[in-house]
């Protein structure tokens, strides 16, 4: 008989093909269930739906791996603090997400797959309310953030920094989801590109996605003396500082900031150990942090820089996919891995890696979707 997590998996594959359609059944029902959860959200639920949905492929690709899927549930937990969100309105999500997959699934819905999902739900709940109750003794849910800085770099780009208050303590390579005063209710995930030690700022770099309305907005509208409301951070990229492996870290655009974060950290480590940075872009004009990252190597002897460029054909330095120049350059295998960047660069490069020997557990990477 297959285990819990294969059932979970095999259903899984079933539904998601028609993945928006499970997404648009089970906020349908949620509301449905719970009509005042509907403030909580955006009045356009297409992002929203991503970012379901995304979170259920995370769950599902670690659902029989104990300790990832905890870090990942409990991150979630103490993200979700800001939405004041109570354990009785876990169980109307947990009610809604199985009531979706029924409804889809149909007959290939039985009650061992009930049970199994049941189950995942449960732990789920679980180790999201305890996160959120153990992080109340150290913060408050969500802070006050007043922009203090705006410089745009480039077209398209903007590198915005906020003060919080309460002051925020967080870790190298974290993040924090904030809404702005123009997109009320519409969160959008964003890492530190300052190391913690660098005062009570909070560092951003924002890039316009096409149809990003929250991007765009950033980009274009953000002005000094903005009241931005700041999540708790949460992410675990910054733990690979503490790694005794070399380390490989890839950025794609403006990825690059947790790695801006973590930096400043690894510089305390062994001076035999080897430091390779890769920051990606489409075009030259997008290497805002030539100037930083030159400063960095320069410091450093052991710490490699290497600057990709995808589309522009009179570009001196490497051209093409930024996961196939990385897996091109080296033998990665005995390396610890960062990878930031939009959703799609993580699961190629990720792909690619492992397909050349790096194991999967050595490579490090935060989920969130980039809007």
């Amino acid at each position: 008989m297959p285990s819990q997590a294969q059932l979970i998996r095999q259903s899984w594959a079933l539904a998601e093909p028609s993945a928006d359609r499970v997404a648009q059944y089970f906020y349908a029902a949620l509301f449905k269930r719970n009509p005042a959860l509907r403030d909580l959200f955006p009045p356009m639920m297409t992002v929203q739906r991503i970012r379901l949905l995304r979170a259920l492929i995370q769950i599902v690709q670690v659902v029989d791996q104990p300790d990832k899927l905890t870090g990942y549930l409990r991150d979630l937990g103490r993200d979700h603090r800001k939405f004041d969100v109570t354990p009785e309105q876990y169980d109307d999500v947990g009610a809604a997400l199985i009531y979706s997959l029924k409804l889809h699934l149909r007959n290939e819905w039985t009650p061992d797959v009930e049970t199994a999902w049941a189950d995942a739900f449960g732990v789920i709940k679980r180790e999201m309310v305890r996160a959120a109750d153990e992080a109340a003794g150290f913060g408050p849910p969500h802070y006050r953030g007043t922009v203090v800085d705006v410089v745009r770099p480039g077209p398209g780009l903007a590198i915005i920094r906020v003060k919080p208050e309460p002051p925020l303590a967080y870790l190298p390579g974290q993040y924090v989801s904030v809404e702005t005063p123009r997109r009320p209710r519409m969160w959008r995930a964003m890492s530190m590109a300052n190391p913690p030690s660098e005062g009570t700022e909070l560092e951003f770099h924002v890039k316009t996605v096409p149809g990003g309305w929250v991007s765009g907005s950033m980009v274009t509208d953000t002005q000094i003396g903005d009241v931005w409301r700041i999540g708790p951070p949460v992410g675990l990229l910054g733990l690979v500082a503490h790694s005794e492996r070399d380390l490989l870290l890839i950025g794609g655009g403006v990825g690059i900031a947790p790695i801006m974060s973590i930096l400043p950290e690894l510089e305390r480590r062994s001076p035999s150990s080897r430091l390779h940075v890769f920051h990606g872009v489409r075009h030259s004009r997008e290497l805002y942090l030539n100037g930083a990252l030159d400063d960095l190597r320069s410091r450093d002897p052991n710490l490699e820089v290497v600057k990709v460029v995808s589309r522009d054909r009179d570009y001196g330095g490497p051209r093409g996919s930024l996961p196939d120049v990385v897996a091109q350059h080296g033998d990665w295998s005995a390396y610890d891995v960062v990878v930031s960047g939009s959703p799609g660069l993580i699961q190629a490069t990720v792909r690619t890696l492992s397909s050349n020997g790096v194991p999967l557990s050595h490579i490090y990477y935060d989920t969130y979707s980039i809007d």
